[in-house]
């Protein structure tokens, strides 16, 4: 018999960069990439991949008359390129000014205004998306259980409040993200299933949620997915990963991810003389996944209306951060990489604070 050579071998659909398509194009182009040996089993979905090779074409079908070909790339080459904070490369010299900068008394503030500086005003939901970005700390429990660090955030507000603004700054700002939006994407954009390609046969496809594992993952009109697509969300937001048993595919594809959501009020807009709960259209359980929840309301107010109009008028749309966006993410990946200890008096703090929101909750 004829020895055999048998080699581990991976297909990988790799395309355009968002960022690096031209003015006016849309859609990236894509193309499978065949990797082999040692080149295995590197790169996962939603990785920033650099691959070299030589591009093939096969005949579609052999029984078809018409001669029908695709392409793929025979890969020679494949180079994962560091997409998230820990890969952000920072200098002595860009390490002492980051220093300090944190000494300054009114760093906060100047890191809050530089937070989508085209939008006036939301100080708090501004801190908190750079607490997303910081993250908090994962913990491995005794029992092996895995507390997760990532912080989850919804934005629900009336139209034209400013949530998509926010959503487009952090898509810039953070190293590794991934877009998609409720009303457009079924469970599947957002988490994962298994489809059946012409090609390969059954294959995992990986949606939003895997896609940005290890980075954010930011879905606009959060309210428009279905019952059945959210209750696909429960396992990804709290166990930071997705089980799929289809088509004899058992896998776990992992969403270790922040996840940013923004939605509407169920009747579009919020109605000032109704409580607020009964208005979101998002279940208790899918709510309780969220750390931050921050309602936006746009009600008349003289003075925030004036504020708004001059910030436009004058010309304070295009005004300068206190703090641009390089030296910024530079500044959060630092501080992601730091790892505060609580002290007891922040503990004490920390559980007076909850009892008392407990106590509010649910009164005697």
């Amino acid at each position: 018999e004829e020895d055999r050579e048998f080699t581990d071998i991976q297909w990988l659909t790799i395309q355009e960069d968002f960022d690096s398509l031209e003015d006016g194009k849309k859609e990236p182009k894509r193309i499978d990439v065949l990797i082999k040996g040692d080149m295995t089993a590197k790169a996962g979905p939603g990785d920033r991949v650099r691959a070299v090779g030589i591009v093939k074409y096969v005949q579609k079908s052999k029984k078809s008359k018409e001669d029908e070909y695709v392409s793929h790339l025979d890969g020679l080459y494949l180079e994962v390129q560091g997409s998230d904070y820990r890969e952000i490369e920072i200098n002595e010299t860009e390490e002492q000014s980051i220093i300090q900068e944190s000494r300054d008394p009114e760093i906060l503030e100047k890191l809050i205004e530089s937070v989508a500086p085209s939008i006036i005003g939301y100080p708090k939901i501004k801190l908190g998306l750079l607490m997303q970005q910081v993250s908090g700390c994962t913990m491995a429990l005794q029992d092996g259980i895995q507390s997760r660090g990532e912080i989850h955030i919804l934005l629900i507000g009336d139209p034209s409040v400013g949530k998509s603004f926010l959503l487009m700054f952090i898509s810039n700002l953070a190293p590794r993200c991934a877009v998609g939006a409720g009303g457009g994407a079924s469970g599947v954009g957002i988490t994962a299933s298994v489809i059946k390609d012409e090609k390969y046969g059954w294959v995992v496809e990986a949606g939003v949620m895997p896609l940005a594992n290890g980075g954010t993952a930011i879905v606009d009109e959060f309210d428009k997915l279905k019952d059945d697509d959210r209750a696909k969300l429960h396992e990804a937001l709290e166990q930071s990963q997705i089980h799929i048993d289809k088509a004899s595919i058992h896998a776990v594809l992992p969403t270790r991810c922040s996840l940013l959501a923004a939605a509407n009020p169920k009747m579009g807009r919020f109605d000032l003389y109704e409580p607020i709960g009964p208005q979101i259209n998002l279940t208790p359980a899918l709510l309780s996944r969220f750390d931050l929840i921050f309602v936006m309301n746009d009600h008349p107010d003289q003075l925030r209306d004036e504020e708004i109009a001059s910030h436009i008028l004058s010309g304070s749309i295009d005004k300068k951060p206190p703090i641009d966006m390089d030296f910024l993410r530079k500044y959060l990946a630092y501080a992601r990489r730091l790892h505060p200890k609580m002290n007891k008096a922040c503990e004490r703090k920390l559980i007076a604070y909850y009892t008392q929101m407990r106590r509010n909750g649910f009164p005697e």
